[in-house]
């Protein structure tokens, strides 16, 4: 594994787990039993059809491992959901293990807030989602409440298709923690805010999935081949994610996985980064951010930066599958700091697509949407898609595609309101720039590039460009602008 973490202590975002015992109590409802000693095995629990429910009073095991044990009557069981009733707020510091059944997922719902602490750690033959819901839901109305935990699920109840927010949701907090799920699985946390602190996410080839919710709203779920998906069609208000102190959410594997970020805000910052590579012959899912206000990516301390913020979706050298795609969605995109969208090919695969929609894209400090062809890659460069109503690029921040090796590159497509590039690097050797270059000893051909705009501003050294400094060919440029300034003889 190529990732590293800083040795932190996180205070102050958690509970503190010294003044929390180490506490698992069923609350009688479903029949779930608990041992008295560490670590917690629990066994029992009510099974209707595939679903095994189980119901606990506290769930906060703190540093103590917990095994969710089940039966060999009950090896037809293909889900395993706990809810908490009383009002005490869940603290994993230790493992969560589950064994028997149909390598079945694990459901902890907590409307009281869960936190994952430096030594948490999963164990479990399926997909794994943590959420701070009220209820989990099933066809015909009916639910599995945290606060209602004298109705008893019913006979016909079977895969949850939803999860019911309280009036008083609660976040989930992840810090310092490493939280793997096995190959092709899905790792969702669906809260009222969700924050990583030097935490590592991943799921080889499966599915990531960070939700945040505002009060009373519903969320779909959705069985997929990879676990789930979840659906905030019916979702009104959301809440903020926050990625932080070198936070890394990983879904590298054969083909690589897909990741996808629903809130209000959502932050990467201070070095956190997505990433979904193609390792071999399967092709790449997507990288999905859905945001009702903002995607952000800076460094809250950039003199002490230790790489910088962005998204990576790579087809390494001996990969012949697509890359993954990167699609955001938001009112405000921005990028600062040096901050990036990373595709890039070495290998036969092509990498993906980038598309950007917004209302505001903004790029600064040197920030960049790029896709390499690397030397010695056939792989061609996906399109770059870019359609907002206003685009900045400031201080050498850049939008574009370099050929390096044999494949073609990407086709750049804005379509914008506005476009407004100026500022060069502070050693003014850089200059904001839109480009698709062929350099220096590639064979491969750039893309083309079609801007349209109402209003094109390039100023102060800002470059729209494309050329070949190798043997492969340069693309076209076509400007579509009422006004440009400065006027370019194009």
């Amino acid at each position: 594994m190529r990732y590293q973490f800083l040795g932190l202590t996180i205070l102050g975002i958690l509970w503190n787990s010294s003044a929390l015992a180490q506490t698992v109590t069923s609350d009688g409802t479903v029949n779930t039993v608990v041992t008295d000693v560490t670590p917690f095995v629990i066994t029992g629990g009510t099974q209707q059809l595939t679903t095994l429910f189980h119901s606990f009073s506290e769930f906060s095991p703190d540093t103590a491992d917990v095994l969710f044990q089940l039966a060999n009557s009950q090896r037809t069981v293909d889900i395993v959901i706990g809810r908490v009733t009383g009002s005490t707020p869940s603290f994993i510091n230790g493992q969560l293990e589950l064994t028997g059944g149909n390598t079945p997922d694990l459901f902890l719902i907590n409307p009281n807030g869960i936190s994952f602490g430096d030594n948490a750690s999963l164990l479990l033959p399926g997909s794994f989602l943590a959420s701070t819901a009220e209820s989990v839901l099933f066809q015909n109305n009916l639910e599995f409440s945290a606060s209602q935990p004298d109705t008893a699920p019913l006979l016909t109840v079977n895969t949850p298709v939803g999860l019911q927010y309280g009036a008083n949701s609660a976040p989930i907090d992840v810090a310092e923690a490493t939280l793997i799920v096995n190959p092709r699985e899905t790792l969702s946390l669906i809260g009222k805010g969700i924050t990583l602190t030097n935490s590592f996410l991943s799921t080889p080839q499966g599915r990531i999935e960070l939700g945040s919710l505002a009060d009373s709203e519903v969320v779909s779920i959705t069985p997929q081949k990879d676990g789930f998906t979840l659906d905030y069609g019916a979702t009104e208000q959301f809440a903020d994610i926050s990625l932080n102190q070198i936070s890394i959410v990983d879904v590298s594997g054969e083909g690589a996985g897909n990741i996808h970020l629903q809130g209000r805000a959502i932050n990467i910052l201070d070095d956190s980064y997505l990433a979904a590579d193609t390792l071999g012959a399967q092709d790449g899912g997507t990288i999905s951010i859905t945001a009702s206000e903002s995607v952000n990516f800076f460094d809250t301390d950039p003199s002490n930066s230790f790489f910088t913020n962005g998204i990576f979706a790579q087809v390494l050298a001996s990969a012949t599958g697509q890359g993954a795609d990167v699609t955001i969605d938001s009112n405000l995109i921005s990028f600062a700091n040096e901050s990036f969208i990373f595709l890039n090919t070495s290998g036969v695969g092509n990498t993906g697509d980038i598309i950007l929609m917004a209302n505001d894209l903004i790029l600064t400090d040197s920030s960049n949407i790029v896709v390499f062809i690397q030397p010695d890659a056939t792989g061609n460069g996906g399109d770059i898609k870019i359609d907002v109503d206003q685009l900045a690029l400031r201080d050498a921040s850049q939008i574009g595609s370099g050929v390096f090796g044999m494949g073609n590159g990407s086709n750049i497509m804005i379509d914008a309101v506005s476009i407004d590039a100026n500022g060069e690097s502070a050693d003014g050797n850089f200059t904001s720039l839109i480009t698709s270059v062929v350099l220096p000893g590639a064979l491969g051909n750039s893309g083309d590039i079609l801007v349209t705009t109402d209003e094109l501003r390039f100023l102060e050294g800002a470059q729209l460009f494309s050329g070949t400094f190798g043997e492969g060919n340069a693309g076209n440029i076509d400007v579509q602008a009422n006004s440009i300034e400065p006027i370019w003889d194009l």
